[in-house]
C-alpha cells in the first residue's frame, strides 16, 4: 500500500493511504492545491491536482429555464410605460363658471326690463333687489363650481374655501384662474359683464 503525506498548517501529516487522501479531497477536507508527497516523488512535494489523485470536478448546474411573464403583469408594465391616459383625469364642467361670469350681464338685462316695464318711479329699489338676487345666485354658483372642482380632485376642500373670504365672485374667479391654473376666460367675461351692469344702472339712475 502506497503511503501518502499531505501538508497542513505548514507541517506534514501522514502517512495515509491513497484512498483516504482521495476521500479527503472529495469531502473538501483538503483542496486541490494542497501539497502532497509519496515515496515516488523523491524530494519534491507536489500539489494534489498534479498527481494521480482523484480531484473532484465541480458539477455545473443546468441552465436556467426562460422566465415566462404572466399576461396580466405584461399588460400592467405596458400601461405604466404608456403613462396615464387622458381619460384617467376627468374634465371639470365649466357650466357653473360661465353662468357666474355672465350673471352681471343678466342682471343688467333684468334691471333694464324692469325699468322699461315699471318706469323709473321705484328704480333704486329694483336695482337693489337685482343686486341682492345676483349676490345670492353668485354664492350658489361659486359653491356648485367649487364642488365640481373637488369632484375631479383639482383642489382640496381647504383651498376651495379661501375664495369665500374674498370678494365674491371676482375673488373666486381670480383664485380659480391664478391659483388653480384654470381658464381665465370666465374672469374676463365677468369683468366685462360687471362693467355693463354698472353702465346700465348709472344710465337708468341718471335718466
Amino acid at each position: 500500500m502506497t503511503e501518502w503525506y499531505y501538508e497542513q498548517d505548514g507541517t506534514h501529516v501522514g502517512p495515509v493511504s491513497e484512498t483516504d487522501l482521495n476521500l479527503m479531497l472529495a469531502n473538501r477536507l483538503i483542496d486541490a492545491g494542497t501539497r502532497v508527497w509519496t515515496a515516488s516523488f523523491g524530494q519534491q512535494w507536489k500539489p494534489a491536482n498534479e498527481t494521480q489523485l482523484q480531484i473532484p470536478q465541480p458539477t455545473p448546474p443546468p441552465p436556467l429555464p426562460p422566465v415566462s411573464r404572466p399576461p396580466q403583469l405584461a399588460g400592467t408594465a405596458e400601461k405604466r410605460r404608456a403613462g396615464p391616459s387622458a381619460s384617467a383625469i376627468p374634465e371639470p364642467s365649466k357650466a357653473y363658471a360661465y353662468l357666474l361670469a355672465f350673471l352681471p350681464l343678466l342682471g343688467a338685462v333684468l334691471v333694464t326690463a324692469m325699468a322699461v316695464a315699471g318706469g323709473s318711479g321705484d328704480l333704486p329699489t329694483m336695482i337693489n333687489v337685482v343686486r341682492f338676487a345676483t349676490l345670492i345666485v353668485s354664492l350658489l354658483l361659486v359653491f356648485l363650481d367649487a364642488k365640481e372642482l373637488r369632484r375631479v380632485n383639482i383642489v382640496s376642500p381647504t383651498k376651495v374655501m379661501v375664495p369665500f373670504l374674498l370678494l365674491i365672485p371676482a375673488g373666486y374667479l381670480l383664485h380659480r384662474s391664478f391659483v388653480m391654473r384654470l381658464s381665465w376666460t370666465p374672469l374676463w367675461i365677468w369683468l366685462g359683464s360687471f362693467v355693463v351692469l354698472l353702465g346700465v344702472t348709472r344710465a337708468l339712475m341718471g335718466s
